[in-house]
């Protein structure tokens, strides 16, 4: 038996590190119509602002990083208009824990039949929350076969005829990741 004394609490974890985390449920994707990307700003002096909002003006909460963690902001420039089609990677975080789990849980739709027969041709699309990605971060993608050399950072509001939003492969059971 693997001795993971001293890697974590165990009167927090308790046995729970022991059991199978995977997931039976099938993953698949929403199709925003005319919603627009929110790059990541400050308001108030609090960051928890940006993601996609819904043609309605409604914050779809799975495009944070956290669901329940983020809002939506009206933007002081002028909003771009793109009538492409366009698939959201979600927000890149440089930070170690969420480059393993937040940064790439959408990348498995890269890798389905439908990208691959529908959808190859879109820009992938991404929000930088702070910075270029960190060379960690680059080498993980590198790792995984991913080539971000054609992902299209949001850096000012944009709203596209459509939007792909993949579901998210690391979640909670209660909701959130």
């Amino acid at each position: 038996m693997t001795n993971y004394d001293g890697l974590y609490k165990k009167n927090y974890y308790g046995e729970k590190i022991f059991e199978n985390h995977f997931s039976t449920k099938n993953l698949n994707f929403q199709v925003i119509e005319n919603g627009t990307v929110l790059p990541l700003t400050f308001v108030n002096g609090k960051v928890n602002f940006g993601g996609i909002v819904d043609v309605e003006g409604n914050f779809v909460e799975r495009s944070f990083i956290h669901i329940g963690a983020g809002e939506t902001y009206i933007p002081d420039e002028e909003i771009l208009n793109s009538s492409e089609t366009a698939i959201y990677l979600g927000m890149m975080t440089n930070i170690w824990g969420h480059c393993l789990t937040d940064n790439i849980k959408r990348l498995w739709f890269l890798e389905s039949e439908t990208f691959k027969e529908i959808f190859k041709n879109c820009p992938l699309i991404y929000i930088n929350t702070y910075t270029k990605f960190i060379p960690n971060l680059q080498r993980l993608f590198e790792i995984l076969k991913v080539d971000t050399g054609n992902w299209r950072e949001i850096k000012k509001p944009t709203k596209f005829k459509k939007i792909i939003l993949p579901d998210e492969s690391f979640f909670l059971d209660k909701g959130g990741v």
